[in-house]
């Protein structure tokens, strides 16, 4: 209904990303920069919902609108390509332990904010360089199986 409940994180979701949306439609070019992003999003609490505590203000609650948000339709796209890459890779994609943490994270990156710290950005990345190098080397293995190459 839009109302805010002191205590409940599901309004402040929802009102981080409208935030994020506004910010989109002001800049959906250029985007306002990663470095800017804090500011203008404090700026449109403080506009539009001014009786809201300083320590809700929270980034918008998705990867892809922050990643719009900040780096316009380039950034968007670098975020989406990202995303879809791994299904044209025939490796990735027939790998079940790629797909099975590549496939959650992504998704959650509709509605959370996991790579905007240094220690989570480092895991995902440490994670997915881990599975792409696993579905690779299975691949490769059953190649050489199929051909009679010895390992």
């Amino acid at each position: 209904r839009g109302e805010y409940k002191p205590g409940l994180s599901d309004a402040v979701r929802f009102y981080s990303l409208k935030a994020g949306t506004d910010i989109i439609r002001k800049h959906p070019i250029t985007g306002v920069g990663f470095s800017r992003l804090q500011a203008e999003t404090e700026a449109w609490y403080k506009i539009n919902l001014p009786e809201l505590g300083k320590d809700n203000y929270f980034l918008p609650s998705s990867e892809y609108v922050i990643y719009w948000a900040s780096g316009g339709i380039p950034g968007l796209l670098i975020f989406v390509f990202h995303v879809l890459v791994p299904f044209f890779d025939r490796k990735l994609r027939l790998s079940p332990w790629f797909m099975s943490f590549f496939i959650p994270a992504i998704v959650s990156f509709l509605f959370e904010t996991h790579l905007e710290g240094q220690l989570p950005l480092y895991t995902y990345a440490f994670f997915i360089a881990w599975f792409w190098y696993l579905s690779y080397t299975a691949a490769d293995r059953k190649t050489q199986e199929n051909y009679h190459i010895p390992i």
